[in-house]
């Protein structure tokens, strides 16, 4: 039985669920996957301080805590592994899991296998300012050159993908128009450049099929954590 942790990103929660039943579902099987879901219920100035790198250590402990009271309800009800559609969170639930030890199907330890098994030696890595912070994609890919996509760029992709389509000067543009935009800067960034973009933030899929279409190899973290979760799941 799968655990998985939500509420830090409500809507790729939803995703990651979806995602995961229609894959299970595809088996022929005739059943959807065994999981089930603990929201986390964070307060969302805690969230905004930590995806832009500005968590503070009552910020830290409260997140730990949090995630040890969902890891405990997950373990009672009898599930196997944990899953958190979250790169930004994911050194605090390593922390929660030292008191409460289930395996963990992380996107950044999928994503970092995908390239491997692709054989990228460089990644154009597309992240929040923690993620970045935290090295958590250098660590998982000692032998993989890891590029930062520009700050400012990355911003725009993640204020976009996590907040509907607004930054903090209000609404950076039409649905199809940002997007369509934001791929172009990015496949102007691997332009002349070996490897794939990587999508380091689970928030970011709508960005995985225009950037194909440029031609531009990509992996998508919540996309690799679903095959994973999927895989355990079946």
């Amino acid at each position: 039985m799968l655990g998985v942790i939500g509420g830090v990103g409500p809507w790729v929660t939803q995703e990651l669920y979806r995602m995961i039943n229609s894959e299970v579902r595809a088996d022929g099987r005739g059943r959807g996957a065994d999981l089930h879901v603990a929201n986390l219920p964070i307060d969302l100035a805690v969230e905004q301080r930590v995806l832009t790198g500005r968590q503070s250590p009552a910020d830290e402990q409260h997140l730990v805590a949090g995630l040890s009271r969902c890891l405990g309800a997950l373990e009672r009800i009898g599930c196997d592994a944990v899953a958190m559609p979250c790169n930004s969170l994911q050194p605090y639930l390593d922390a929660a899991l030292r008191q409460v030890p289930l395996p963990n199907i992380s996107p950044a330890a999928a994503a970092a296998a995908a390239v491997r098994r692709r054989g990228f030696e460089e990644v154009l890595l597309i992240s929040t300012r923690t993620t970045l912070q935290m090295r958590l994609y250098h660590d998982q890919l000692p032998a993989v050159r890891v590029r930062e996509c520009p700050e400012e760029l990355a911003r725009s992709m993640v204020d976009y993908s996590v907040r509907g389509g607004e930054d903090d000067a209000g609404v950076l543009g039409s649905d199809a128009e940002t997007i369509a935009r934001l791929a172009r800067a990015v496949a102007e960034q691997m332009e002349g450049r070996p490897g794939a973009v990587l999508l380091g933030c689970t928030d970011l899929g709508m960005f995985l099929e225009p950037l194909q279409a440029l031609g531009v190899p990509v992996i998508d973290s919540l996309t690799e954590q679903t095959g994973a979760c999927a895989e355990f799941a079946r």
